[in-house]
C-alpha cells in the first residue's frame, strides 16, 4: 500500500549554503573520542548542524543542533539525504599514464 508522497523535510526552511565536514564528538558511554561527519547548514532561521556517528557498523547516531534541534531521527536523515541528493557531482580525476 502506497502512503503516498512523502512531506519535505526542509519544509519552511531555505538554505543559503551547506557543506560536509569531519568533526570529533565525544559520547557519554566511550571512553575515546569518536569521528563523525557534520552537514553544517546556513539558511535564512540561522545555522545549523545534523552530525552523523557511526561508532560501529551496526549502530548510527544522529543529532541535530541549531535550526535541527530537536528534530526526530527520521527527519534528520531525511534532511541529510535530501542536501546531500543536492550536491553537485563531483569533478572527475584525471586519467594519468602509468609510467614504468
Amino acid at each position: 500500500m502506497d502512503a503516498g508522497p512523502r512531506p519535505d523535510p526542509l519544509e519552511g526552511i531555505r538554505i543559503s549554503s551547506h557543506r560536509v565536514e569531519r568533526i570529533a564528538v565525544r559520547a557519554r558511554e566511550a571512553s575515546h573520542t569518536l569521528s563523525a561527519w557534520a552537514l553544517v547548514v546556513e539558511t535564512d532561521a540561522g545555522p545549523g548542524t545534523i552530525a552523523c556517528v557511526e561508532p560501529t557498523p551496526d549502530a548510527t547516531f544522529w543529532r541535530g543542533d541549531g535550526v535541527f534541534l530537536g528534530w526526530t531521527r527520521e527527519r534528520l536523515v531525511a534532511a541529510w539525504d535530501a542536501l546531500r541528493a543536492s550536491e553537485p557531482a563531483p569533478e572527475a580525476t584525471p586519467d594519468l599514464p602509468q609510467l614504468g
